[in-house]
């Protein structure tokens, strides 16, 4: 398996680490952070414990200097201590940091050893060059790993050269190790500026036999660092026969100077074999734009699908707005992905007056084209489109109505809003109506301004008639917000029992608790007395179904019960306190226990009460007592049985 990205992962990590703790070492010893002879003291007394001498090898890491060196390289062979002490040695600046290192190569075992190579690299010591080549062809794969990674990260001349030379003859797994040891190698090289360097090392991989994820790896390198060569070499291998260097070819391209590798591409485009083509024009339309927009524009007249797919793709992001033409034409296509693709660059092709060009087809389309257009004018809301939309609502052709009738509706115009209002009540069938319904309801929930929508809504009332006037009042219950609820409202206080009728309609199916206080004066009030029950409910409802404070809730369920009228309804109360536990609600379902005609329902309320909250143990003893022996219900009464051992 392939590690260059471990690799570079621990690397940079480790170096943003020791990076870091470097640049804060000045200003601590500057500030006299910790005097670094009382940590050495720490380190070397028998008395510290292993806490703080590992504290004091942290500390080292800030404010240690070459003093410290000796004390910390006598811990790298202490298996509970040696990484306290690598940690501390690595940022610390000098030769005598390295030189405890290599001397602990021949001395620290196993996993220890691990560690100092890796501290090795971190540190970059081009010395230890010699020990580590000797390390890569232990027969412990994970010292040669280590060793490899320590050589990548040195980046000197020396140790790509090891590298390259155990490469030469490593076999197996062991020829994955150093091969991954190159890739961090050159790459480090070339971000060093030491692009020879870089392109050696590249190139040893690429002669290499390796699993083709490294060649690829290397071929990425190479090409960005060698300059006109590395031009070539892209040229070179974006001819290949070998899919994975064609795809990593195609991929490098973006990194290119376009003016260099497109006319390169446009040559390759047009000699490849049509399954390479839409790969090869997603590379051009990478680097310019305009260049794959007209052979994309070509290459929808090719018989081939994955192509004409690629060049939809290009047209979404590149194409002009007399593209649309030929987006609608590859939507009739018979080929389901052409015709997706086509319909995601109709609704994506964001170019200069590509709202005008569509109200242009628009217009003279007919058909299945027509339709296309409109709801591909809706998906993208074009408000420049709504006049001939609004033309197409008194077609003859059903089709055509539907399609006008969805598009204004996400378009979401006000002025679309009012005719479909006034189309309402002329619909051609009740499937038209539903439409236009649907419509509306669209429109008014992507409505900017809630008041004004709702201040519209309601000067249309007076003029409206029938299911018009029913719906427009279902429409405030969209829109929400100050101005409709208090239009709402007005009308169920007014005398007009019609309204009144629709009024309390819409209040039980407000979609906001702002309207429990409207409701709750309405009903004190005795306005639109013949609609006292549907509003009480609705009141009720609010209290069961709106995130309400408990206290406001409460008060609520107190209103509700001193307002009802029948039993039905304190029932929904009862309802409404046993989904909320607490000792006030309790309390009054327990009242509602001494009313003969609703305890049934005061019973099932305290015991799911008491499934959910005993803060008051005698009083859900009591309540629970009353069920057992009050009620008729035998699974209730188990219920409360449960609840009684529970607490008892």
């Amino acid at each position: 398996m392939m590690r260059p990205a471990r690799s570079i992962l621990f690397f940079a990590g480790i170096g943003a680490l020791v990076g870091l703790i470097v640049a804060v070492r000045a200003p601590a010893q500057q500030a006299g952070a910790v005097d670094p002879a009382s940590l050495i003291a720490t380190l070397q007394s028998a008395d510290a414990s292993l806490h703080d001498k590992a504290l004091a090898c942290k500390q080292l890491a800030v404010v240690g200097d070459e003093s410290a060196v000796p004390v910390l390289a006598s811990l790298l062979a202490d298996e509970r201590l040696s990484h306290y002490a690598r940690f501390a040695l690595e940022p610390i600046p000098g030769k005598a940091v390295d030189a405890a290192l290599r001397d602990a190569l021949g001395k620290v075992p196993g996993l220890l050893k691990l560690g100092v190579i890796n501290s090795i690299g971190v540190r970059r010591d081009a010395e230890a060059v010699p020990a580590l080549k000797e390390l890569l062809a232990s027969d412990d794969l994970a010292l040669a790993d280590a060793a490899a990674s320590a050589l990548a990260r040195i980046g000197t001349p020396d140790s790509a050269a090891s590298l390259i030379e155990a490469l030469a003859t490593a076999e197996g797994q062991r020829a994955n190790i150093i091969a991954d040891a190159l890739v961090v190698g050159a790459d480090v090289a070339r971000r060093d500026g030491n692009q020879d360097q870089a392109v050696t090392m590249y190139r040893a991989i690429r002669g290499a036999k390796l699993p083709s994820r490294y060649i690829v790896a290397a071929l990425h390198g190479e090409v960005l660092s060698a300059g006109d060569d590395g031009l070539a070499l892209w040229e070179e291998s974006a001819k290949s026969a070998d899919d994975a260097i064609f795809a990593a070819a195609m991929g490098l391209a973006r990194h290119l100077d376009p003016l260099k590798a497109v006319p390169i591409l446009t040559q390759f485009y047009a000699s490849a074999p049509a399954e390479r083509k839409g790969v090869i024009l997603q590379a051009i339309a990478d680097l310019n734009g305009e260049s794959a927009a007209e052979l994309a524009r070509q290459a929808l007249k090719a018989d081939d699908a994955n192509l004409q797919v690629a060049a939809l793709s290009v047209l979404a992001k590149h194409g002009a707005s007399q593209d649309l033409v030929l987006l609608i034409q590859a939507v009739r296509s018979d080929n389901a992905e052409v015709r997706a693709a086509a319909q995601a660059a109709l609704d994506r092709l964001d170019a200069p007056g590509i709202g005008e060009a569509l109200a242009g087809l628009l217009e003279t389309a007919t058909g299945d084209d027509w339709l296309t257009l409109a709801a591909t004018a809706g998906r993208r809301r074009l408000a420049v489109t709504a006049p001939l939309l609004r033309k197409s609502l008194d077609s003859p052709d059903t089709a055509r109505r539907s399609a006008a009738i969805t598009a204004l509706g996400a378009i979401a115009q006000w002025d679309d809003a009012a005719a479909l209002l006034a189309r309402l009540g002329n619909a051609a069938s009740d499937q038209e109506k539903d439409a236009i319904r649907e419509a509306l309801r669209t429109a008014m929930r992507r409505q900017p301004d809630a008041d004004a929508a709702a201040a519209r809504l309601a000067e249309m009332i007076p003029s409206s008639t029938g299911e018009t006037r029913a719906f427009i009042f279902e429409l405030l219950t969209i829109v929400g917000g100050k101005t409709a609820l208090q239009t709402v409202v007005q009308a169920a206080q007014g005398n007009d029992r019609e309204l009144q009728d629709l009024a309390t309609i819409a209040l039980g199916n407000w979609l906001s608790p702002d309207a429990a206080q409207p409701l709750a004066e309405l009903l004190e009030s005795g306005k639109a007395e013949q609609f006292q029950v549907r509003m009480l409910r609705a009141y009720i409802r609010i209290a069961r179904q709106f995130n309400v404070s408990p206290e406001e809730r409460l008060a609520m369920c107190q209103k509700a019960l001193a307002l009802s009228r029948r039993d039905a309804e304190r029932a929904l109360v009862m309802e409404v306190l046993g989904r909320n536990p607490g000792e006030p609600t309790l309390q009054l379902v327990m009242e509602e226990m001494n009313r003969p005609e609703t305890a049934e329902a005061a019973y099932a309320a305290a015991v799911a009460i008491g499934e959910k909250w005993t803060g008051n143990r005698d009083m859900v003893t009591q309540a629970m007592q009353r069920v057992t022996a009050g009620t008729t219900n035998a699974t209730l009464k188990a219920r409360a049985e449960a609840v009684l051992n529970r607490i008892r």
